[in-house]
């Protein structure tokens, strides 16, 4: 059945999957601007066992799969830097002088002819400020950061899911600097045998830290770029286009 032979209801249903996709990663960008990691993943994400076993979160450095890896990059080793941060401030609060900001702008959502699965791909523009992060000039850094969010959504019976979240970073420069010159290394890509190799050290006791982040990716790189006046921007990840049933169609 072609889009232009549904009937109201089925169009109407629809728009409202679209509006509730939409307003899902709303609550996203709030609950990550309050730094409630643990909270999002709970009411935001699957919580079937088997969507739990295939859910995925995709940075420039790799991929996550299953929300206890998912939670181990995204919440516990961010939980760590906080507290290790607190300790080196002498602060009785943790995110002391911390803000995050990653809104949405111009979503483009699908929802399968099934109705049972979408897809949505946002640009953001945000900004990072970090108290006493390493390395900060004056005990503070202030970054810029851009890039797009590429997700797969399942319908279930609490509503709405993510499923699968693909960060897509392109570029990132501290805000008092000259973006292009001082644009952040984005473009460090993983491959299998660098996660094989992580693993195999970690196995044998030592400490890995893959690119500084403190857990191994699950699986490899599939989007990596940095922003330089002498490339062109890619043109990826691809934005959803109308499909039947999630089998049929590519995944974020």
């Amino acid at each position: 059945m072609e889009r232009n032979e549904l009937t109201l209801e089925q169009e109407m249903r629809r728009v409202w999957d679209v509006e509730q996709v939409k307003q899902l990663m709303h609550k996203r960008v709030f609950l990550q601007t309050w730094d409630r990691r643990q909270e999002e993943l709970d009411t935001l994400w699957v919580t079937e066992p088997e969507r739990k076993k295939t859910a995925s979160y995709g940075s420039n450095w790799g991929y996550y799969v299953g929300m206890e890896a998912i939670r181990g990059y995204y919440v516990d080793a961010h939980q760590t830097r906080l507290e290790e941060q607190r300790a080196a401030n002498g602060a009785e609060e943790l995110n002391l002088g911390n803000m995050y900001a990653h809104p949405l702008t111009t979503g483009l959502v699908e929802v399968a002819r099934d109705g049972q699965t979408a897809k949505g791909l946002w640009m953001s523009t945000g900004a990072i400020l970090m108290l006493h992060d390493e390395g900060a000039e004056e005990g503070r850094s202030f970054t810029w950061d851009s890039g797009k969010y590429a997700v797969d959504f399942i319908k279930t019976g609490k509503g709405w899911r993510i499923w699968h979240l693909h960060v897509c970073d392109m570029w990132r420069a501290d805000f008092d600097r000259d973006p292009v010159a001082n644009a952040a290394p984005l473009d460090r890509g993983t491959t299998q045998a660098m996660i094989d190799e992580w693993n195999a050290r970690a196995a044998a006791g030592e400490t890995v830290m893959p690119h500084g982040m403190p857990v191994i990716p699950d699986g490899p790189t599939t989007f990596h770029y940095a922003y330089a006046s002498d490339s062109v921007a890619p043109r990826e990840p691809r934005p959803p286009v109308p499909y039947r049933t999630f089998s049929e169609t590519f995944s974020y």
